[in-house]
């Protein structure tokens, strides 16, 4: 529109953005430049100077729909699948395994989504045979806090042989970016304390169990969920009624102080063919334990693994008396809570496992003298 047809009592659009001005007065300046005075919607008077630069944007308002289809409509889709992404969380319970590149085995999204995301705030042992995917539960459970706002500062803990191989695989499987602790990373930081200023961090376990100024700035920081590999290096040992720690050990503990969700995954060294007695905190337990046995086993039996507390009546002391007899193979593993607590006459036990607290040495010493 030029300049010289705009007149008093026009209504224009790009006088300023979004909003339609009505002409008061043109006051023409020189050749080619003008000022306009102008009313907007809501009453106000303002002013400005237009040249020939302004003509291109400067048009007379016209009654139009306040929607049309004349938009972009690839820009709109994306806006859209953007959209439909970030809220996505909401009606797909399983989002994670979506948007990862990975195929998860069904003992794996039964251990992430039906074991460990349901518990606020988490503190579990994952204890699976090696090669079982320990790490790809635990990319899984990562990515499905993340994605449901729920962790946002992580930290693995790993034997250092280990720490790049998580990094390669949570980016590759997960596209989940963690940084490895190093003293160049230490430098690079703008308060000289990685641990606060990173918050997806992979560490090396020796290094921050035996540098106790490294150790200092680690605890200064607060974390959501904090992952532990090859758990089992994390040792305490009775010596006599005294109970030593490690400095694992002792990490682990300062560590599961700072974070509201702690996973520990255990590299299984058990032969699942081995007799195995499994000490769990109650009944309620000690039933969780046996399901998630019976999912994860290479055994196709139904009864490989059972439950005998004293709630099980007749047919626990059946399975009882069918796991003490060496000439059975089957119950191979019994899980109990208080009921087996002063020993059991089977002498073909390989292993103990305690997943509870023992309170004396005389209770460890009733559950393994015999």
């Amino acid at each position: 529109m030029r300049l010289e047809d705009i007149t008093t009592g026009l209504a224009l659009t790009g006088l300023e953005p979004a909003v339609i001005g009505s002409v008061v007065a043109v006051v023409p300046i020189a050749e080619g430049t003008g000022q306009v005075i102008y009313k907007t919607p809501d009453g106000v008077l303002k002013d400005r100077l237009l040249n020939r630069a302004d003509e291109s944007n400067i048009s007379i308002a016209t009654t139009e729909r306040p929607w049309s289809f004349d938009g972009d409509g690839d820009a709109f889709k994306l806006a859209v699948e953007a959209k439909r992404i970030d809220l996505a969380f909401l009606f797909d319970p399983m989002m994670a395994v979506h948007t990862s590149n990975v195929e998860p085995l069904p003992h794996q999204i039964t251990a992430v989504y039906q074991s460990m995301l349901p518990r606020q705030p988490l503190r579990f042992v994952l204890a699976d045979d090696p090669g079982a995917g320990k790490t790809i539960m635990a990319g899984l459970y990562i990515r499905e806090l993340i994605m449901r706002a729920d962790s946002r500062r992580i930290l693995v803990v790993a034997p250092g042989s280990l720490v790049e191989q998580w990094r390669d695989e949570l980016f590759e499987k997960f596209g989940l970016q963690f940084n490895v602790f190093s003293s160049a990373l230490e430098a690079a930081t703008p308060t000289g304390n990685p641990f606060e200023d990173v918050d997806h961090l992979i560490v090396r376990l020796d290094q921050m169990a035996r540098n106790e100024e490294l150790q200092e700035k680690l605890l200064a920081a607060s974390w959501d969920l904090v992952i532990f590999d090859e758990a089992h290096k994390l040792a305490a040992h009775f010596f006599g009624s005294k109970l030593e720690k490690t400095g694992r050990f002792i990490l682990a503990e300062k560590l599961g102080a700072r974070t509201r969700h702690l996973l520990m995954l255990f590299m299984d060294q058990i032969n699942q063919s081995e007799k195995t007695l499994v000490f769990c905190a109650t009944q309620i337990h000690a039933l969780a334990v046996r399901d998630l046995i019976n999912q994860m086993k290479s055994s196709q039996d139904p009864n490989y693994c059972q439950r005998v507390t004293a709630n099980d009546g007749d047919l626990g002391e059946q399975h009882l008396r069918d796991f003490q007899d060496n000439e059975k193979t089957i119950p191979t593993i019994l899980t109990t809570s208080q009921k087996l607590s002063t020993g059991v006459d089977a002498r073909n036990i390989r292993n103990i496992v305690l997943m509870r607290p023992i309170n004396s040495i005389i209770e460890f010493k009733q559950i393994i003298g015999r």
